[in-house]
């Protein structure tokens, strides 16, 4: 995950930042939410008739219609849930606009409507000031075939499109393999025609991979490293957890800076092969009560061992 976060960030990070900035000049979000929020609502009957199959008010669904198109606009998101470079927003957000005025182009030779034919209008004069933008289409088209490069050896290291990272994927030389077969077509695409970026991002590739290959697989013969560090924060989110539900949040910090490493090693204390490794085949109490007897003999407490006793 962190090979493919640097890699990705190397080759997309430039061109995904430019290609924000080039959309916010345009300025056209808070006019199109304007838009939106000047349409009427969906109603519910119209929406019932035409699962029906019919509708008595076309302009009605004229406009819905337009609204829905409008609303995927803006609420398009695609993330994956791992941020940048596996969710490009922007690149995300001229695709969906893209799509968008395909749909309304199509829709504007359907509907009858005057006040829909200018509500098309009005969106598409918005739409237009991003994808009549050649610099902008430019900016999203090189970006997009870079993308498509990384999305391969992605693919290659089984990183899921959603959803979290799993550590139980035993055969970790299958996916060596396919990396490998990989990383073999980018170095044919080095000496192949094809676009000055698609060249440079498939050389970095190629460069780093190569550069990181033993690291990124090596193992024990019982293959038993896992693939990325996910279960040990996990643990650690375990254990913040349960101390900030026990002393709130301000005294969560102060309590695993001074007692941190103690209370993991008691997390042990739910694993039976620590139990069996620490204490024996005897019980805990057992053991402790053992420990316990020492400092009764020295004359302590037997209900408070740290307080000797008068």
């Amino acid at each position: 995950m962190h090979f493919l976060r640097d890699l990705g960030k190397d080759l997309m990070h430039d061109m995904h930042t430019d290609l924000g900035l080039k959309i916010i000049r345009k300025s056209m979000k808070s006019p199109l939410k304007s838009l939106l929020r000047s349409m009427p609502d969906y109603h519910q009957e119209t929406l019932n008739e035409i699962d029906q199959g019919f509708c008595s008010d076309r302009w009605k669904m004229e406009i819905m219609a337009i609204r829905r198109i409008v609303e995927n606009i803006l609420t398009v998101n695609g993330s994956s849930g791992y941020g940048f470079p596996f969710s490009l927003n922007h690149l995300n957000f001229f695709t969906s606009v893209k799509d968008a005025a395909k749909r309304l182009s199509d829709l504007s030779g359907k509907v009858t409507g005057e006040a829909s034919q200018n509500m098309i209008s009005s969106v598409e004069r918005l739409l237009n000031l991003i994808i009549m933008d050649q610099d902008i289409v430019d900016t999203a088209n090189r970006l997009s075939d870079v993308n498509m490069i990384f999305q391969k050896i992605r693919s290659a290291f089984r990183v899921p499109e959603k959803g979290n990272l799993s550590d139980d994927i035993a055969d970790g030389s299958s996916i060596h393999e396919q990396c490998n077969i990989v990383i073999g077509e980018m170095e044919v695409y080095l000496h192949a025609n094809i676009p000055a970026h698609v060249l440079s991002a498939a050389k970095h590739i190629v460069e780093k991979y190569h550069e990181r290959e033993v690291m990124l697989f090596a193992n024990n013969p019982e293959g038993t490293i896992p693939r990325t560090n996910n279960g040990m924060e996990r643990f650690f989110r375990k254990l913040r957890r349960n101390v900030r539900k026990r002393n709130g949040n301000t005294a969560t910090g102060n309590i695993l800076a001074q007692s941190g490493v103690q209370m993991a090693l008691f997390q042990n204390m739910d694993n039976p092969e620590y139990v069996k490794t620490a204490f024996g085949s005897e019980e805990i109490s057992a053991v402790f009560a053992k420990m316990r007897g020492a400092f009764q003999e020295n004359g302590y407490d037997s209900e408070q061992c740290e307080k000797p006793c008068s």
